[in-house]
């Protein structure tokens, strides 16, 4: 890139033609391009000289503020005529300046030059204190304020500092929900203008950037750029306090907020934060019960598309992830994370309140509302509330009747997913739960508590009830078994609200319902 020429000054005595008395002899810089001293026209607050007066003009807005040019469409205002002239192009839609390279027309001349800098990849300018490069002046302008803290716009709803006015007032729109700038076409609406310029495109169709590897077409080199990474695997914006690398730098800007806890898209009819706006779109969808994304097999919608993709493994019955350990296999690499805990015993997602751990955060979630005692999942149909989603899809199937989970084999169907599991072992003949007196095998763990019980009753009784001095081979039969004297119930039916002392009579009073 051509840089830029090196103009020298030098120290010269000036007398002004209005107010000798004020400026003689004082000390101003002046371009060595042959002007005369009598030529010279000087700001009487700084000492800069310009050759023609109506410059000197020009320039003495910079002091006063001042912006005499406004725009009559839009009422920006504008310091100088010029910055007015190249504004007005942006209305009429005139984009008379191309790019030799690719073909792609700005408005402005200026806009060229920073977009050429996207071919030749060239950062000339440095920051200072943190060696960041930046392809324009303008951007390392911006960019130093953050390490000045100077003049830093604050948001008055949440605080948060931006370096420019123009960041701020974008970011406004993430508490008022306003879409000002609308699609002429469709009438779509968006909070920022660089969102509707690159939803134009949808319109226009012009993709002239072509990926070399699968031919993939884009309309924007930036996101030719991101989409080449995809097949390099590259990840070059990395987190600072964590080290996690991202693809692309709204992945970093995303996952910033999990570190701050920073949740700044708010749903305005529950008030819940949301650290990405696409999570609160999502979220909306669970107020007006919209599942755009249809499964063209069983017609199940989902609210996101990637559990649509992820749904639609359960009918190819496709597994490629499979456990070192017990060689179970999984439809997703995530579901064989979660499971290699149980080899592991890790428990990551531990409880801030009762301290008790879980292996899976969704887990932690819905542990949570017990404390809180929280039912934010309520039935459309009657109204009743449940503290999980599950219980309340367990719920919905009393109103329909519906039972999804099939026996491929038999073709007997369930309301739940486990009672399915626990039923296809019937035809597998797989006995996973094993007597570690007699080494006999059971395919339910309720057959081996049941073998105990007949066969080994008196054998290895080292758990004793210090109230009825009744022995119990396992201390959770024990702990258990308390729960008779404290009449402690904490497994509570979601339909009904009965309680029982154990998990295994709520299982058998549920058939109750099942069966209705």
């Amino acid at each position: 890139m051509e840089k830029n020429p090196v103009i020298k000054t030098e120290i010269v005595s000036v007398v002004s033609n209005q107010s000798s008395n004020s400026f003689q002899n004082k000390k101003t810089p002046v371009c060595k391009s042959g002007l005369t001293k009598d030529t010279l026209h000087v700001c009487e607050v700084c000492g800069k000289g310009f050759s023609a007066k109506s410059r000197l003009k020009s320039h003495f807005f910079t002091h006063t503020k001042e912006k005499p040019y406004v725009c009559e469409i839009c009422l920006k205002a504008f310091s100088h005529r010029n910055n007015l002239n190249r504004h007005i192009i942006i209305h009429s839609g005139e984009r008379p300046y191309v790019c030799k390279r690719c073909g792609k027309t700005f408005a402005q001349s200026s806009h060229v030059k920073t977009h050429l800098i996207t071919h030749t990849k060239e950062r000339n300018f440095l920051c200072e204190f943190c060696n960041k490069r930046f392809s324009a002046k303008s951007y390392l302008k911006s960019h130093m304020l953050i390490h000045t803290q100077e003049n830093l716009q604050v948001c008055e709803v949440c605080g948060k500092k931006f370096p420019r006015k123009a960041d701020l007032k974008r970011h406004l729109f993430t508490h008022t929900s306003e879409k000002p700038y609308v699609c002429e076409v469709c009438g779509k609406a968006f909070s920022w203008k660089s969102n509707l310029t690159k939803h134009h495109l949808v319109h226009t169709k012009e993709k002239d950037f072509i990926c070399h590897v699968c031919d993939k077409r884009f309309a924007r080199l930036r996101s030719l750029e991101e989409h080449w990474l995809t097949h390099t695997g590259e990840k070059p914006f990395a987190c600072t306090m964590c080290s996690k690398s991202f693809g692309n730098k709204s992945g970093l800007r995303k996952h910033h907020r999990t570190h701050t806890d920073e949740k700044p898209f708010v749903c305005y009819l529950c008030q819940k934060g949301f650290s990405s706006k696409s999570s609160l779109k999502y979220h909306y969808r669970n107020h007006v019960n919209e599942r755009p994304f249809k499964c063209d097999i069983c017609g199940r919608g989902f609210i996101r598309n990637y559990r649509l993709k992820t749904h639609y493994l359960t009918h190819s019955n496709e597994k490629p992830f499979k456990c070192d350990n017990c060689g179970k296999r999984f439809s997703l690499k995530s579901c064989l994370d979660v499971h290699r805990r149980i080899h592991t015993d890790e428990k990551p997602f531990q409880c801030e309140l009762c301290e008790k751990s879980f292996r899976q955060m969704s887990a932690l979630k819905a542990h949570y509302l017990v404390h809180t005692g929280e039912k934010p999942f309520e039935c459309e149909t009657c109204g009743k509330t449940f503290s999980c989603k599950t219980g309340l899809n367990r719920h919905r199937r009393n109103h329909t009747g519906k039972k999804p989970f099939v026996c491929d084999v038999c073709n007997k169907a369930f309301f739940e997913k486990s009672f399915l599991k626990r039923h296809y072992l019937i035809h597998t003949n797989k006995k996973s739960f094993e007597c570690d007196i007699c080494n006999k095998e059971f395919p339910l763990k309720s057959y081996l508590n049941s073998h105990y019980r007949r066969i080994h009753e008196d054998s290895k009784k080292m758990y004793e009830c210090d109230v009825c001095k009744k022995a119990f081979r396992l201390q959770w039969n024990l702990k258990a078994h308390y729960r008779i004297h404290t009449n402690e119930k904490p497994f509570k039916c979601d339909i009904c609200t009965r309680e029982f002392n154990q998990s295994s009579s709520l299982k058998r009073h549920f058939r109750i319902h099942v069966n209705k």
